[in-house]
């Protein structure tokens, strides 16, 4: 499906260029998302946030993404891509098809409950999963 906005666009790759752009006073612009983005994920994420809400949001959404911490994260990343990523090789060599989709959101799901609760080895997921 292809939706026309029937807006003038300005496409910026420079940070410190978009932030200009963004801040100009009596600006029209405003970042532009596929038009569901409001429903899917509300109107309180970053990129629909204006002035002080958005700056205090950023700076402290900034801290998870220092290089530090990253690079704390990281070994679960790897940990689970690999897994996951076997997981589907196996099914594949096996003559099953996996629908992507669905297999990287369980992916994805194993990586934030690690993240956010700890290693969950010994914790049998799946009935958690949609």
């Amino acid at each position: 499906t292809t939706f026309v906005s029937c807006r003038f666009m300005l496409f910026v790759n420079d940070v410190s260029v978009a932030k200009q752009v963004l801040k100009e006073q009596g600006s029209t612009y405003s970042v532009l998302l596929t038009p569901t983005a409001k429903h899917l994920f509300g109107s309180k994420i970053l990129t629909f946030l204006r002035k002080e809400d958005h700056e205090v949001l950023r700076k402290a959404l900034a801290r998870a993404f220092t290089r530090q911490s990253v690079l704390a994260f990281l070994p679960v990343l790897q940990k689970h891509i690999r897994n996951h990523v076997c997981l589907w090789i196996e099914a594949c060599k096996n003559g099953s098809e996996i629908v992507v989709a669905t297999k990287t959101a369980d992916m994805v799901f194993d990586v934030v409950l690690e993240s956010f609760l700890g290693s969950l080895s010994a914790v049998d997921t799946s009935s958690w999963r949609a």
